[in-house]
């Protein structure tokens, strides 16, 4: 029989990523660690935030974290990007960006979710717009 049959493990669970929930009410500043998660829930944005993305892992090494963010119905506000000893952060050119910051809408059931990526130790990061969700009935 041939090996192209042979029945195989494959462990999903090996493949998920670390998840983590924030509640970003008063704060202006954050740190979000590749080392300590890789998909980020930020809500309750009520103010400007600056979000700094570290703990990349080492160069020739590819990693990416998932940035799910929205207010909370207190007016429209600034989300800003940087990276830890990044020299060079790159946007995907979307109409979203304003330089390296989104602004977060207003409504608390409208959300935005970023990619960002970098393959040597965050001196270079590369941000993705992925779109802006908002709640269905």
């Amino acid at each position: 029989a041939s090996d192209v049959y042979k029945r195989q493990t494959v462990k999903l669970l090996g493949s998920t990523k670390e998840a983590n929930a924030t509640n970003v009410l008063g704060e202006s500043a954050l740190t979000l660690s590749f080392a300590t998660s890789h998909f980020f829930r930020l809500t309750n944005i009520n103010g400007t935030v600056t979000i700094t993305l570290d703990g990349w892992p080492e160069t020739n090494k590819y990693a990416e974290m998932l940035i799910h963010f929205s207010g909370n119905g207190s007016g429209t506000q600034a989300v800003t990007f940087a990276s830890d000893g990044a020299s060079t952060i790159y946007t995907d050119g979307n109409a979203e960006w304003s330089n390296r910051a989104i602004n977060v809408p207003a409504s608390a059931d409208q959300s935005h979710l970023v990619r960002a990526y970098s393959y040597d130790n965050g001196q270079t990061v590369f941000l993705a717009y992925l779109g802006k969700f908002v709640t269905t009935t």
